[in-house]
């Protein structure tokens, strides 16, 4: 769609040249208009984790995902969608603060 949100489940690698297509488009429609770029990152699990996370998880300790998610960033997008792993509303909890208190800290602006 023309809504600027990369497709769920879109390789990594092909994120530099996804975005340089929406560049031209814009460009031929809206040259130098400022466009907000979002990309669906997945599930997150900060730590160690004690079970089978889902596919293409990004886990591990708050600097791991930081780098990540900073690297995504990098690429020209300015909105990441991701949301924690779990198995329970109490997981889910304990993951949103660990994520705010140790992974949010670390992330460029």
């Amino acid at each position: 769609g023309g809504d600027g949100w990369g497709a769920k489940g879109r390789p990594l690698g092909r994120l530099p040249a996804d975005i340089a297509y929406i560049h031209e488009q814009r460009d031929r429609v809206r040259p130098g208009a400022e466009i907000e770029i979002g990309s669906i990152c997945g599930k997150v699990w900060v730590g160690e984790p004690t079970w089978e996370l889902p596919p293409a998880t990004i886990a591990g300790p708050p600097e791991r995902i930081a780098k990540v998610l900073n690297h995504i960033a990098s690429l020209g997008v300015s909105h990441l969608q991701l949301g924690p792993a779990a198995r329970s509303a109490a997981e889910t909890c304990d993951q949103l603060q660990a994520f705010g208190a140790e992974v949010a800290p670390l992330l460029a602006p």
